[in-house]
């Protein structure tokens, strides 16, 4: 029975890092949400951008404790939220894929080394290419579920959700990899860090293929799907009998607001589904999701 336990945990999916990351992240996310709501800081306007604490929370997480400070870290926004009796899934959805997939492109892949400061240009280059795709692939995800759901529509609100993801996880970013490595120790630090942390063995090589492919697909998804939201926005404003003087009247179909909610969504849908299963299938082509052992 050991035997099969251990080959089963050979091939779990995904860096687990110390269950008890997660309680403490939930624990200490309920407390810092409670603040930041007190005084009214659960979004910082500045000036056309804004910048949300909650994400820079997550991001933190991500990036120190791993996927599980990152679960922990969204159930106890979801906890302090829910009590009220109102349940932000999407918002949910949005920081949980933001401390994933920083984690996931800045840890996962070394782009920065695990509990130093940054030292040099690469480094920087890295963690801000890092940044730049979490925070784009989160802010996708979220305003592609509303899309779907009928509640908003994919453009102009991925952008306007990109600009803040992005510049709220370089703060977390920043703090991490900038800030706290220069406040403590960093022998002391570096080994905090690398505690709560698996140990896994990420993919080989300065510049994986798989950060490619996963740049080609989000910019695939951005595009297609805005173009998406932005056509079909424009094909219900033109009256119904042009499109019969044409005989394009099969297009009033997509006019038609559906299951969904509005015309376009369902198209939506096929595009989020089918990106993110090719990506999460080029994940596991290059052993990203694989757990290894040293």
């Amino acid at each position: 029975m050991s035997g099969i336990i251990e080959r089963v945990c050979h091939r779990v999916p995904v860096t687990v890092s110390n269950p008890v990351t997660g309680l403490v992240a939930l624990v200490a996310t309920l407390g810092y949400i409670g603040i930041l709501d007190a005084l009214g800081l659960l979004v910082v306007v500045l000036g056309v951008l804004a910048v949300e604490p909650v994400s820079v929370w997550v991001a933190a997480a991500g990036l120190v404790g791993g996927p599980l400070a990152v679960v922990g870290s969204v159930a106890g926004y979801l906890g302090y939220h829910s009590v009220s009796g109102f349940v932000p899934v999407w918002k949910s959805v949005e920081y949980l894929s933001l401390g994933l997939l920083l984690h996931l492109f800045v840890s996962r892949s070394e782009a920065v080394p695990r509990g130093t400061p940054l030292r040099s240009v690469p480094q920087l280059r890295s963690l801000v290419t890092g940044v730049l795709l979490a925070g784009l692939g989160s802010a996708t995800l979220f305003a592609w579920g509303y899309d779907v759901v009928g509640e908003f529509r994919f453009a102009p609100l991925v952008f306007f959700a990109g600009a803040t993801q992005i510049l709220s996880a370089l703060v977390g970013a920043l703090i991490v990899f900038g800030l706290i490595p220069r406040l403590v120790d960093p022998e002391r630090w570096r080994k905090a860090s690398s505690a709560v942390h698996s140990k896994v063995r990420p993919p080989a090589g300065p510049s994986p293929t798989w950060v490619r492919l996963s740049v080609f697909l989000l910019c695939i998804w951005l595009t297609v799907a805005t173009a998406v939201s932005v056509g079909f926005r424009v094909l219900a404003q033109i009256p119904t009998y042009q499109l019969r003087l044409r005989n394009l009247e099969a297009l009033l179909v997509f006019t038609d607001a559906g299951v969904f909610g509005h015309g376009g969504s369902s198209v939506q849908l096929g595009i989020g589904v089918t990106v993110l299963f090719v990506w999460l299938l080029t994940l596991n082509q290059y052993g990203v999701l694989t757990r290894s052992r040293d």
